[in-house]
Formats: structure tokens, sequence, C-alpha cells
């Protein structure tokens, strides 16, 4: 697997430009644009809205015959168009519909390279190997990430055109992800009828089953998504050099998490991690109740926590689990996910926005404390976060080991060395043992002369 330096290099260097269309730094150039809740939460759709585009790229496919090359073309496109934002923000032209319109076309384009990308990366990466190799890119990824998020959060609030430099930063990381993407080798497609794999798509009754939970699930995140750095930025006022600390600690978190997630997705199934990953997400949408401008700096560090364990396993599975529901690497498959989070992620929207705008005009303080109406928001969607379990746990998997009882066979594992353990290695066999590798050490020296150590670890 030579490719895998290149592999993780191109996710890195992407980083650059996908922490400006995401999180805080996309929120507060949606406010920088004047955007408002409603149309906040419409925008913050786009990233799925747009994956019902990726319908017409097996069939853009049947023509062009590689995927690398439609990956790499679509990700040109998507991410050189924020050429038109950052030449608003040098003319001092912040007008809502051209960041919308541009951001809109963006997304289209990343859709589009995503579907031929994870297609690609299924044929490529074997399937015994995928939770451990996208494990170790994700870890590179928050590390990067987290430098990344820190400059720019700094750049934002210490120079007065920051976000002119971030975007410029981007776009030259883009660049350079383009480079590495063009060293990782392209694989040849299986090819089938694209009409023909779309009706063996829909007969599939176990995906159809995932498919329901991919709607529901991308429905209830988007309609509380965009709303949690709006609330931090313009409801309190949080300082981005505070907003940033957070992303770093959750970044931390993540990069620990993402290789031992890679390992329990190996051993115990890519659902189990999800399922996890999924009850703690909603946990943490339910402690925003009671974020406000009293609370926000000790919630902010407990959220940023418990960030990096969750949405850690949800992205490395629901990454890997379409390729394991999947009956085949056919690009329709993942295409039609998308096509669903897409739709489910327009619903989610559209509903957070009218209620965002509604709840925002809310502010009660029961017994003195501060809720605005966005913290009800938040409160309901936690609770929606955590009933799309019921969906999920429908979806047959090829591995699933409970994460109850996966814990359990650990734990027994350890305890079971620390009970052979004291029988094998009494008190005095241990003296002598150490007596003895105390000896071997000693002729070691003696071998390799005074002056000379060798390695003996």
């Amino acid at each position: 697997m030579n490719f895998l330096r290149y592999f993780i290099l191109e996710g890195v260097f992407s980083s650059f430009y996908i922490l400006v269309i995401q999180g805080a730094i996309f929120t507060g150039l949606a406010i920088e644009f004047h955007l408002n809740e409603f149309l906040l939460g419409i925008t913050s759709s786009f990233p799925l809205i747009s994956q019902v585009f990726q319908m017409v790229v097996p069939l853009i496919l049947e023509r062009v015959k590689s995927r690398k090359f439609l990956t790499n073309l679509f990700n040109l496109l998507g991410r050189f168009s924020w050429i038109g934002v950052l030449i608003s923000l040098a003319l001092n032209i912040k007008s809502p519909k051209i960041f919308i319109s541009i951001f809109a076309i963006s997304q289209i384009f990343g859709a589009m390279a995503s579907s031929s990308w994870i297609s690609w990366m299924r044929d490529l990466i074997p399937e015994d190997k995928r939770g451990s190799i996208f494990g170790k890119r994700n870890v590179y990824i928050s590390l990067a990430s987290l430098l990344i998020f820190y400059m720019y959060s700094f750049l934002i609030e210490k120079i007065s055109f920051g976000y002119e430099v971030i975007i410029s930063i981007s776009l030259l990381g883009s660049f350079l992800s383009y480079i590495y993407m063009q060293r990782i080798p392209d694989v040849p497609m299986k090819r089938h009828g694209t009409m023909a794999t779309l009706k063996l798509v829909l007969r599939d009754e176990n995906f159809m089953k995932y498919l329901k939970f991919v709607f529901y699930w991308y429905m209830v995140v988007m309609v509380t998504s965009p709303f949690y750095n709006y609330h931090l930025i313009k409801n309190i006022g949080v300082p981005f050099s505070y907003i940033g600390l957070a992303s770093v600690i959750s970044s931390c978190v993540a990069i620990v998490m993402y290789k031992i997630w890679g390992r329990v997705s190996d051993e115990a199934g890519h659902r189990v991690v999800a399922e996890l990953g999924i009850s703690v997400v909603g946990m943490i949408s339910i402690m925003w109740f009671f974020m406000n401008d009293g609370t926000y700096r000790y919630l902010m560090i407990l959220d940023a926590v418990l960030t990096g364990f969750a949405w850690s396993a949800i992205n490395l599975s629901l990454l890997t689990l379409p390729l394991e529901v999947a009956s085949s690497s056919e690009i329709v498959y993942f295409s039609v996910n998308s096509a669903v989070a897409g739709v489910g992620g327009l619903v989610g929207s559209v509903i957070g926005g009218i209620l965002a705008r509604n709840f925002s005009r809310l502010c009660i303080e029961p017994m003195g404390f501060k809720v605005q109406g966005l913290q009800i928001l938040f409160l309901l969607g936690g609770i929606l976060r955590i009933s799309s379990l019921l969906l999920l746990t429908r979806v047959r998997v090829k591995r699933h080991v409970p994460i109850r009882a996966y814990i359990f066979n650990v734990l027994s594992v350890v305890a079971r060395r620390s009970i052979i353990r004291p029988t094998e290695y009494n008190g005095s066999i241990i003296v002598n043992r150490i007596k003895e590798l105390i000896e071997k050490r000693k002729r070691e020296i003696e071998e390799v002369g005074r002056w000379r150590l060798r390695r003996w670890w």
C-alpha cells in the first residue's frame, strides 16, 4: 500500500479548505455576509442538498471511465470557485446572494467529487483494513485541523482582512491536495448499466433500511447543526480565540480516538461504533440547553472533549458503513446514499431554519438562569438524534459485536491476564527472572565494548 502516504497528505491539505466551509469559520463568514438564522440554516444544508447531483456521476463515468480524473476535476472546479468570495471581500461587496450562490456551486462540485472518490476508495482499500487506514488518515487530518483552525482563529481576530487571508491559504491547500491526489493509483471499475444497477439498489432490502436511517439522521442533524456556533458568536459573543481553544482540545481527543475507533470498528464492526457515537452526540446537544454567557467557559471545554470522542466515531463509521452495507462497489450505491442524505438534510434545514428564526426571539430566565430560544431547539435536537438509533439497529452488517459484549470481552482478557500472572510468577521466580535479565545485559555490554552500547529493546 505505497499510496498510503499520499492518501494521508491529500486529506491533510484538503483540511485547509474544509475548515473554511464548515463550523465556526463558515458561520463567521455567513455573518460577515449578513445571513440571518433562516438563510444560515438553508445555506448550511447545501453540502447535503448538493449530494442529489451525485446521481449524474454514474452517467458521466460511463463516458469518462476514470474516477480519479473526475474526482480531481470536480474538486478543482468546486474549491476554486471560492475565488469569487475572495474578490467580494476585497471589494467590500458583502451580499448574501453572492455568498450563497458561490457556496452552492462549490458544494455541487464537491458532492460529485465525493461520490466518485468513495467508489474509488472502496475498490482501492481492502475491506479488512478500511477501519484502521481511514482511522490513521483521520488522525493526521485532526492534527492538521487543530493547528489550521487555531491559525485561522488568530488571523480573524488579529487582522482586519483575516477572512481574505484564510481563503487564500485554503486555495493553496486545495492545490497541494490535488498534487497528492494525482499520485494515488487509479483502479478499473466494473461496469454495468446505470439504470439496471439503480433497480438493484432499490431492491436491496437491507440497503434500503440503511437509507431510511441516513435520511432521518441527516434530517435531525440539520435541524440544529448550523446554530451551535451561531449561538456562541451572535448570542453569547464568545471570542474566536476561545472557540479555537475548544477546537484544539476537540482535535486532540479526536486524534487519539480515531486510531482507537479504527481498531474497534475492524474488530467489533462499524455499526457499533456509530451507535456509541450517536448516543453521545445526542447527549451533547441536550447539554447545550445549559449553554449561556455564564456557563460557556466550562461547558465548551466539556463539549470539546465529548465532541472529539463522539464525532470521530460517527465520521469514521458513516464513511465506512455504506462500503459494508452496499452489495458492490457500483457508484450508484453511493450516489443514492448521498442523494438521500441530501434530501434529509434539506428537510432538516428548512425545519431548523424556521424553528430557529422563531425560537431566536424567545428569552426566559427561570430561577435566574438565562435560556434563549436556540437552547430549547438544542434540547429537542438531542432527543431526535438519539431516536435515530431505532433505525440504525435494524440494518444488518457483516460484523457486529454489541458494545457491551465487546467491552466485557476486553475486560475479561485483562482480568484473565492479571489472574494468571501471579500464579505463574510468584515472588521468588520474579526476583530470579530480574537477576537473569541483569546478568544478560552485563554480558551484552562486555561483548560490544565499554563505549559501544547496542540497542537491546
